[in-house]
């Protein structure tokens, strides 16, 4: 197959490109000073890098140019990352960083989540994961939970269980628990929005048989976009009751209070309460907040958002989490459909790790270049970038949400994206 050579700017060495890249390139545009435009030029930074074909069934192929494990690594920032709320978009203070809401207490330990399905109680506006109730019934298998729970363990990593909502399968999880705690692995906590916490009997009886399995503490969602579905005193009794049984420095629950939980729903249905909650707390734009709460941003140019890159948020190693869902793939808690690879075909500990981004050349880019490597595989494909954006995450999204049925290994599963139902 012949090729075109296309000089790298950084090496000064000649590569040779597939003439299907050569043709994709076309004259790109200019400023009037006659100078390429930002989006010009990172569209030829990824050209220069990324080889790919695309093959007659018309799925898009990233062809990876593996970096060996003896050979210098990229380098990452070190960075920690918090949570606020099970499967929800996280607030951030700068780009490619995750901060903490007020009042919100850090989880020291790094974890790794299993998160057992994309199912939920709730369809909040600012999910990461696009849980809700539509999606399908697909759940974890107990014997995945243990193969990749012990995994975890090998890196370190605590282990705990989310979703969606983990505890619509209350069965299901408590089997998981009990099968952790023989192999020597408890689960550290469970996330939950607290909707099943329909009497003080039920929440005491279920969490007291999850405390004898295993679990040593709860983590309930409570904010605005949970109360817009889960009553605030379910949530509020699932927090009371907890804290009786694993103690108040083993259960979290911001805004514990009735009181507190009450008016988060009526933040929830007041537009512009919400509008101002909302924008107090700058919100990762993926999953459902992509299509719910950029209208609360401010727009950021196009161009600006191309020059940022994700070494922080794929520096793996320093991950305060991250999590493998029903299917097998392993990516971090911050970036659901930005794969790692998939559990079912390689194991967990070898890719829940910042070598594994140093070895793949989709993931690679990513961290170097941020979403404007992703550009050239979106583009061919009938994806047109628009002049803004909330953020550097709500750009990434909508490229993969673009690309995902044709690279559905790299940056599936569609259930993230709400393109399956049950």
């Amino acid at each position: 197959m012949g090729g075109v050579a296309v000089r790298d700017r950084q090496s000064r060495r000649l590569r040779t490109a597939h003439p299907r890249l050569q043709r994709a390139r076309g004259h790109p545009p200019r400023t009037a000073a006659g100078r390429p435009t930002a989006l010009a030029r990172s569209r030829r930074r990824s050209l220069r890098r990324h080889r790919r074909l695309v093959p007659d069934d018309g799925r898009l192929a990233v062809l990876p140019r593996v970096r060996g494990r003896g050979q210098a690594c990229p380098h990452f920032p070190h960075s920690g990352q918090a949570r606020d709320s099970h499967g929800a978009a996280r607030w951030v203070d700068e780009p490619g960083s995750v901060g903490m809401a007020a009042g919100e207490v850090s989880m020291t330990n790094p974890n790794g989540q299993l998160m057992i399905t994309y199912r939920c109680s709730a369809a909040c506006r600012h999910c990461l994961v696009m849980a809700e109730p539509e999606q399908e019934r697909t759940v974890m298998s107990v014997e995945d939970a243990v193969r990749w729970g012990l995994e975890y363990a090998k890196l370190g990593r605590h282990v705990m269980i989310a979703g969606g909502e983990a505890l619509l399968f209350y069965k299901q999880v408590l089997a998981m628990c009990a099968a952790l705690k023989a192999r020597g692995v408890p689960v550290a906590f469970i996330e939950s929005n607290g909707s099943w916490c329909r009497s003080d009997e039920l929440t005491k009886r279920r969490l007291t048989r999850l405390r004898e399995a295993g679990v040593e503490g709860m983590y309930f969602s409570v904010d605005p976009y949970h109360q817009e579905f889960v009553p605030a005193e379910r949530v509020c009794r699932g927090s009371r009751i907890a804290k009786e049984l694993f103690g108040e420095d083993q259960v979290y629950a911001p805004n514990p209070t009735l009181e507190e939980a009450g008016d988060l729903e009526i933040v929830a249905g007041d537009p512009e309460r919400l509008r101002e909650y909302a924008r107090s707390r700058r919100v990762s734009f993926i999953g459902r907040a992509a299509d719910a709460l950029t209208g609360f941003a401010d727009p950021v140019p196009l161009a600006g958002l191309l020059e940022q890159d994700c070494r922080k948020d794929l520096d793996v190693d320093h991950l305060r989490e991250i999590q493998v869902d029903p299917f097998g793939f392993v990516r971090p808690d911050m970036c659901p459909g930005v794969n790692l690879g998939n559990a079912n075909q390689q194991p967990l500990a070898e890719l829940g790790c910042t070598q594994r981004v140093c070895e793949v050349l989709l993931l690679r880019e990513l961290a170097e270049r941020g979403p404007a490597s992703l550009l050239p595989l979106a583009e061919p494909a009938g994806f047109k970038p628009r002049s803004t954006y909330a953020s550097k995450c709500h750009l990434c999204f909508e490229i993969r949400r673009h690309l995902v049925r044709r690279m559905p290994d790299e940056l599936g599963p569609p259930h993230a994206y709400a393109l399956v139902r049950g």
